[in-house]
Formats: structure tokens, C-alpha cells, sequence
């Protein structure tokens, strides 16, 4: 998927109407959708109910309704535009009876758009995906998994049930599947039937019955199922919703929660959410999540907290797919399809049109089908013993059959999951902050997600999708990588840590530009005589401070100097003031890269429609129909 097809799906998402009003709101450095005149907030501690009472009245709140554990309040309040959202938000967190308020967050699917058919012949050999990990190998070791072992799908719903109405059917490749603890957050009962097609798809990954001589075989067909749908008919929920469905999981005994859903990549949840996640894992259940269907280096919540597995998606070739975000946060890979040709994509059990009433089988790709792969083969782990997230997590990463650079590396993580070797393999337990998807600041900020959209823009211009050793642009950790953080010798620009680094951030004699602490070095804070460029205070400096017209880079007082503060038309980079120049803070239509204040700019804070990240949808070609 190319820049500009990120551009129209992020622009067309802006506009399209959700079953719930939305505002886009600049949290701290992101703007991110949110749901109109909700807020969630936590009076301080020990607060009686007359107390909260008269909180809610001071407010103007109404309707509040409990959100998990930790004593958060959903209200309605009156907040229908970002400016008030804000207003609100900042006098409420000045006030000492309020312990934490935020927006009420909307978050999205990270599937591709389902292909459909009411085909119920068997379709095993259409599963590329369960051949690349070779789950049947694994289901020789431990059968087809437990149904004392549950895992909670926090999605669209699921084709659960056969209601009395006639309103729903069970799909028939969930006929033996125990369903546990079903419950709708979205409609608010007890009847989270799919009305999309995404929840039914991610559950017939983990759980369509094997042997049974319909349709497909899930990685662990005897797992139990807690639906609990957290989305709706178009794949948005709320951060309300999902921290109310994770607690609802910890609280019915879920082992695995499987979230195929994010928020905008650089958006930060807060304490609410991150509260849920930590008492998930405290409780003992392993938590998967998908990495999101931008492509960008930049893994969003909730896959980027620690304690959650974070999964990207690679294709039948078991290359990462091109719409697969990869960055620092990244745990694992698993087959989530590509999106050329319908069979490149994961065949699973589906609705039909968004009609609970018809069921199938389709072809969808995106991160959303990459974690079930890892949520079912954590299942198949617990039904053999396996007792806490931290051991099941070792034995996930330390097992995973290892694609991309020898090691951890930001595009596969640990690799691509291997069921198999999983439940065959002994490997040492680390702790959490030892394993190769830690990061110690599990957030995307607003410079990171500017590079990364910036490192994709290029990418497209150049007509390349270069995801492995040697790429032109990204994080690149092998030697030689041109451009981008690099860890290896020979690095020419980034911040490096090897010798002979040409650019930027250098420790060692020689480097060519940069920060430098020894002599002889080219460019930057030079300490010793001799140096050619940094601050100069001779005449005839090359860059730097210049004071001599004729310099070449610097700050220029004259017509036709290339590089810096320049004042006339033409000039290439720096701050420029007029039509055309190509980077920097540019004000006019067109600019490129920068600080944009109008309509079509691609990164920065964008203030107009045509921003790039905002609203996320199920990215994707598409639910094809198994014909």
C-alpha cells in the first residue's frame, strides 16, 4: 500500500459517518478520534456518593456509568467540538477532587475488508497460513488444545449463538465450541453477535473445529471462546469499551485476551487503560495484540505496553507484509496474508454483508490475522501446563523461527511464531525488560511518527517497498544500511554507535559530522583547533556562523545561498518563506515535509482534512469471497 493510498483511506475515514458522533482531538502532541460529549473520569479515592454527586452537578455531567476496576466514570457531558473536549479536560485536572480524566478514545479493527461466500465445503487446503507454521505438526504434540483453556476476543462480536428469534446463527465450524461469558459492550447485553464479520474471522483462526468436515481448521479448535464485542457494525469502539472488556475478561477467567484492534499510532491512552493491562498480566493472562495495518515504524496502543504481545503480519512467502507497522515494539510475526490476490490472503469463517443470519467462509489480511495465530498457539501452550504470561511469552520468542536479522530486529521482532517448537523446545525464562521487545518507552512520539511517515513517502517516490537487510530508509540495524538509526560500522547517516560513522551522533575519532569529542573531527561542536565547520570564528569558514558573505552554508545575509535562514525565492532548505522550497517550516500549499498549516500537507501537525493518521478503519482490500 503506497503514501498517497495512506493519504485518501485517512482522508475518506475523516468524513465517513460511525454509528457514534466523533471529534478529532489534539491529544498532547496526536490528534485523535474520540467520541462526542463522553468523558471518562476518576474521582479521587475514598470519595462518598453525595461527594461525586455534587462533582457531576458542578459539571453539568450526566448518565455516568462505572468503567472497570479502578474507579473511572463514563459521562455525558457537554462537549461536542476539540476546543471544548479541552476545556473541559484542563479544568477538571486542575480540580484536586478529580484523580484523572481523559477523552472517551475511539479505536478501530486492524483487518482487511472480508471477502465472502456461503461455501460450506471443506477448504483445508487453501490454509497457506497453517502449513507456514505447521500447526498440524503441533497438534500431534498437543491435540487440538483444552476447552478449560478461554480466550476472550475483544472484537466485532462473534457467530455465537442460534437465537431464538432468529436474528443470529451459529457458525457450523463453532457447532462443539464452548462460549464463555459472552457479553456486548457496544449494544450493552449479553448478546455480542458479529455484525461486521472481523470477530467471527479472528475467532475461526484461533477455533474453527477440526476434523469436523466443515470448512477450515482453526490453530486450537477445542479452545473455549468469551466473545465480547467492543466494536461495532464498522469496526469502531471506544477506549470505554475496551477497558471495560479486558476487566470483564480478568474477571470471568480469560486466559488469552486477543485485541486485533488499535488506536491511532502515536495516541496515549493513559493511566485508565494502562491500569486494565497491568492487572491482566498480574492476574496471569497473556495478552495479544496487533501491530496496525499502516506500515509504519510505529507500533500503537494497546500493542505497544510490554506486557502485551505485539504482532506483525507476514505474507505466504513469510516476508512482513508491506502494510505490517514494525518498530521498537515489536514482539512476534504471524502469516497475516497479503492483499494481491484473494488467496494470498487468511481463508477463516465469516458472516456474510454484516448479516448475523448468513455465514461463510473468506479471504481477509491485516495484523487482526496475524494475532490470532498467537493468541491460539498461547492456548494450545496453557492446555499442556504452561502456568504464567512470562514463561509463555519466553517460550513464544525464544522458539520463533527467526526470518529477519539474527536476533530481535524492529521488522519481525523474535521472529515468526512457531507452534511446534513452542511446545517441543526447551528455552530460558528472561524477565520482561530482557526480552527484545522491550521498550522503556512503550509510546510513539510525534518526531518518531513524522520519520516514519517521511521514511514511507520516500519509499513509494522511489516505487520501492524495501523492508529487509540494506533497505534505503528506516531503522536498519545490519552494517552498511544507508540511512536511519543503525547499530552496525559502516553506517553513513543516523545515530550511530560503530566506528566510522560519517553523520550525526558520533563517539569515536574520525566521524564526519555531528556531536564530537575528538580532534580532527569535520563537522559539529568542535573542541580542538583546526576544525572545518561548527562555530568558527575566522573568516572564510566553509559552514557554520558565517560573517563573510560568499558562504556557502549557514546564515546568509545574501541572494543565492543554498543551505539556511534564506529570505529570497528559490532557496532549497531551511526556513523558507516563499513558494517552493521543498523543507522545512513552509507555509504555502505543496510543501512537502514540516510544520504545515494547509490543506494537503503530509506530516506535522495537521490541522485540515487529508491528514495522514487520524480515524483507522479495517485496512485493506477487503473481505474476498471464497468462491
Amino acid at each position: 500500500m503506497n503514501a498517497l493510498h495512506h493519504i485518501l483511506t485517512a482522508t475518506l475515514l475523516a468524513g465517513t459517518a460511525t454509528a457514534m458522533p466523533t471529534i478529532n482531538y489534539q491529544n498532547e502532541e496526536t490528534a485523535v478520534p474520540v467520541a462526542a460529549n463522553q468523558l471518562l473520569i476518576r474521582p479521587t479515592s475514598n470519595m462518598r456518593t453525595a461527594q461525586i454527586r455534587q462533582i457531576l452537578s458542578d459539571y453539568g455531567f450526566e448518565t455516568p456509568r462505572n468503567v472497570g476496576n479502578h474507579g473511572w466514570l463514563l459521562v455525558s457531558a457537554d462537549a461536542a467540538t476539540s476546543e471544548q473536549i479541552d476545556a473541559i479536560l484542563t479544568e477538571l485536572r486542575d480540580d484536586f477532587r478529580i484523580d484523572g480524566a481523559a477523552a472517551n478514545a475511539i479505536m478501530a479493527a486492524d483487518g482487511g475488508a472480508l471477502v465472502e461466500t456461503d461455501s460450506f465445503d471443506p477448504h483445508r487446503d487453501l490454509q497457506w497460513n497453517i502449513d507456514l507454521i505447521d500447526v498440524e505438526a503441533a497438534q500431534e504434540i498437543a491435540g487440538f488444545g483444552s476447552s478449560d483453556v478461554v480466550v476472550a476476543i475483544l472484537d466485532s462480536g462473534v457467530a455465537w449463538r442460534n437465537a431464538a428469534d432468529g436474528s443470529a446463527v451459529r457458525h457450523p465450524d463453532f457447532a462443539h465450541t464452548r462460549f464463555v461469558a459472552p457479553i456486548d459492550f457496544v449494544d450493552g447485553d449479553h448478546a455480542p453477535d458479529d455484525e461486521l464479520y472481523h470477530g467471527t474471522h479472528v475467532a475461526g483462526i484461533i477455533a474453527a473445529g477440526g476434523r469436523n468436515g466443515e470448512g477450515v481448521l482453526g490453530v486450537a479448535p477445542s479452545t473455549a471462546i468469551m466473545p465480547i464485542r467492543v466494536l461495532d457494525h464498522e469496526g469502531i469502539g471506544t477506549l470505554a469499551s475496551l477497558v471495560a472488556g479486558i476487566e470483564h475478561a480478568v474477571d470471568f477467567g480469560a486466559d488469552v485476551i486477543n485485541l486485533s484492534l488499535s488506536f491511532t499510532p502515536g495516541y496515549r491512552p493513559g493511566a485508565i487503560l494502562a491500569d486494565a493491562i497491568s492487572d491482566a498480566w498480574e492476574a496471569g493472562v497473556v495478552i495479544v495484540a496487533s501491530t496496525g495495518n499502516y506500515g509504519l515504524r510505529a507500533v500503537p496502543y494497546p500493542a505497544a505496553y510490554n506486557e502485551v504481545i505485539a504482532v506483525g503480519a507476514v505474507g505466504p512467502e513469510g516476508a512482513v507484509t508491506n502494510y505490517s507497522n514494525f518498530g521498537s515494539g515489536i514482539d512476534i510475526v504471524a502469516p497475516g496474508g497479503r492483499r494481491e490476490a484473494p488467496e494470498s490472503g487468511v481463508l477463516s469463517a465469516c458472516i456474510i454483508d454484516g448479516d448475523p443470519t448468513q455465514v461463510g467462509y473468506g479471504w481477509a489480511s491485516g495484523t487482526s490475522q496475524a494475532a490470532p495465530h498467537v493468541a491460539a498457539t498461547a492456548a494450545l501452550l496453557i492446555a499442556q501446563g504452561v502456568g504464567d504470561p512470562l514463561t509463555l511469552r519466553n517460550m513464544l520468542e525464544g522458539t520463533a523461527a527467526d526470518f529477519g536479522r539474527e536476533g530481535w530486529d524492529i521488522l519481525f521482532g523474535a521472529g515468526l511464531v512457531d507452534p511446534f517448537a513452542a511446545l517441543t523446545i526447551d528455552v530460558p525464562v528472561y524477565e520482561l525488560s530482557e526480552l527484545g521487545g522491550w521498550n522503556s518507552r512503550p509510546e510513539v512520539t510525534l518526531n518518531e511518527l513524522a520519520l516514519a511517515v517521511l521514511e514511507e513517502l520516500i519509499l513509494d517516490l522511489l516505487g520501492k517497498e524495501l523492508r529487509a537487510h540494506g533497505g534505503l530508509l528506516g531503522h536498519i540495524d545490519t552494517n552498511g544500511g544507508l540511512i536511519g538509526f543503525m547499530n552496525g560500522n559502516g553506517g553513513l547517516i543516523g545515530i550511530m554507535n560503530g566506528n566510522g560513522a560519517v553523520i550525526e551522533f558520533m563517539t569515536n575519532n574520525g566521524g564526519l559530522l555531528g556531536h564530537m569529542n575528538n580532534n580532527g573531527g569535520l563537522l559539529g561542536l568542535l573542541t580542538s583547533n583546526g576544525g572545518l565547520l561548527g562555530l568558527l570564528t575566522n573568516n572564510g569558514g566553509l559552514l557554520g556562523l558565517l560573517t563573510n558573505n560568499g558562504g556557502l552554508l549557514g546564515h546568509m545575509n545574501n541572494n543565492g545561498g543554498l543551505l539556511g535562514l534564506i529570505n529570497n525565492n528559490g532557496g532549497l532548505l531551511g526556513l523558507l518563506n516563499s513558494n517552493g522550497g521543498l523543507l522545512g517550516m513552509i507555509a504555502q500549499n505543496g510543501g512537502l515535509v514540516g510544520f504545515m498549516n494547509n490543506n494537503g500537507g503530509l506530516l506535522g501537525l495537521l490541522n485540515n482534512n487529508g491528514g495522514l493518521l487520524g480515524t483507522m478503519q479495517s485496512n485493506g482490500s477487503g473481505l474476498r469471497p471464497l468462491q
